[in-house]
């Protein structure tokens, strides 16, 4: 849920009182191009204009690495101009030095593309679902997801979650309509069960382990309530009632469910929804449910205006950092806890045992989201803002996908995009 409420945010300004950015972010990605290739290729060439920028020195990793070093690096654009143009792509980068590997134009306004055993599954503003090689970027399959009425504000379904074989979308509707969760299997795109919300309804974001899926009823339905369903069947095993302000940002570890909403955490037993602990951090108005961080057996929370860093056993508070704007994603890598706080224009880091702050960069005054963390790297998407209206602030890209080392935010490299907003989730 944490990928829609950015993309909220960006669309209808920040909103927070102090009036700091306006943003409204209306795209066009390659319309030439969606034109141009048929729907189930993609192109190898890259879209005029679009670079990569390497820095000189200092532009290597410091950090040892932990896993096999990441091949790609894969992000969606997405267009939320109110006209019949909306275009949307899918990107392939090389991750160690951001050179242009391959682009899928999805004819639509991409959500962010969720990586899962060799391919690359993407939903899309008027309700495509597609799998994509990660080699080619040649579509292996693409279907619908449920018309269940007209998508809030030009919202896509949620970012597929992958497990066991099976991915699950859920889609937001207008008020009044049903929301539901479909399961897919990942050989074929043919869906395999669907629930659906009571009505004003909606589900939010989902996170899977192998027997269960889990989500989240939207604010609209009193009481609000976490779920859990059989990743096989769609049986539901259990509902807990949540008395919390709106929906969650969820994440699930060792086998406990754990859901920000609004600054309120809870911690709930996956196998049975029983209530373990609730912690609350600060009251404020609905706004800020970033999906927790678990690293170095701790719970890392973006609240209303704090990172918070909280025992897993209890939800004990370990240590507090002020930050005076909600924030929207957090993570947590190479000792590091990394935010993006609503003010909008910084990518802060801080250390990840008593919160120290190590860095932070403005990246060229755009605006950075969803850093992802691997090998002592941190990638990110930036975005430029929009003024009043709807006219982009003067920058020389419309985004860049960066790469900078997670200890001392050096430059590695970045690529430069002259048309349309960028999300990036998958690294591998």
């Amino acid at each position: 849920m944490r990928v829609m409420r950015l993309q909220a945010r960006i669309r209808r300004g920040a909103g927070d009182g102090n009036g700091f950015l306006t943003m409204c972010l209306a795209l066009a990605l390659c319309l030439a191009l969606v034109s141009a290739c048929d729907l189930g290729n993609a192109s190898t060439t890259p879209p005029v204009g679009q670079r990569t920028v390497t820095p000189g020195k200092g532009a290597s990793p410091t950090s040892s690495p932990t896993q096999d070093a990441p091949t790609s690096v894969y992000f969606g654009t997405v267009d939320y101009s109110r006209n019949a143009t909306n275009s949307g792509a899918v990107y392939a980068l090389n991750a160690g030095d951001g050179s242009f590997r391959w682009m899928y134009p999805l004819g639509q306004s991409a959500n962010a593309p969720t990586l899962a055993k060799g391919a690359l599954y993407v939903t899309g503003q008027n309700r495509l679902f597609v799998a994509l090689s990660t080699i080619t970027g040649k579509a292996l399959w693409k279907t619908q997801t449920p018309n269940v009425g007209a998508l809030i504000d030009n919202d896509t379904p949620t970012s597929p979650v992958v497990s066991s074989g099976v991915a699950l979308v859920a889609s937001a509707t207008s008020v009044g309509a049903e929301g539901v969760l479909t399961a897919y299997s990942v050989n074929s795109g043919a869906p395999l069960w669907t629930v659906t919300s009571p009505a004003t309804c909606d589900y939010g974001q989902a996170v899977a382990d192998a027997a269960q899926v889990y989500t989240s009823l939207s604010p609209a339905c009193p009481p609000v309530q976490a779920q859990a369903f059989t990743l096989t069947g769609g049986t539901s095993v259990w509902k807990t009632p949540i008395d919390a302000a709106g929906g969650y940002g969820s994440t699930l570890y060792d086998g406990t469910l754990y859901l920000n909403s609004f600054g309120d955490v809870y911690a709930l037993r996956a196998s049975d929804g029983a209530l373990l602990w609730h912690k609350t951090l600060q009251a404020c108005s609905p706004g800020d449910d970033s999906a927790p961080s678990v690293a170095n057996g701790m719970l890392y929370v973006g609240g209303c205006d704090s990172l918070d860093a909280l025992t897993l056993s209890d939800g004990s508070l370990v240590w507090s950092v002020r930050l005076g704007h909600p924030i929207y994603w957090t993570s947590v890598g190479d000792g590091a806890v990394f935010v993006n706080p609503d003010d909008g224009m910084a990518l802060q880091a801080y250390n990840a045992q008593n919160g120290s702050n190590l860095w932070e960069d403005t990246f060229d005054n755009l605006i950075p989201l969803t850093p992802v963390v691997v090998n002592g790297v941190v990638y990110l998407s930036a975005n430029a803002p929009q003024i009043p209206g709807g006219t982009t602030t003067a920058s020389a890209c419309a985004y860049e996908i960066v790469a900078v080392q997670a200890k001392s935010g050096a430059a590695i490299w970045k690529f430069c995009g002259h048309s349309g907003t960028a999300w990036l989730t998958s690294v591998g």
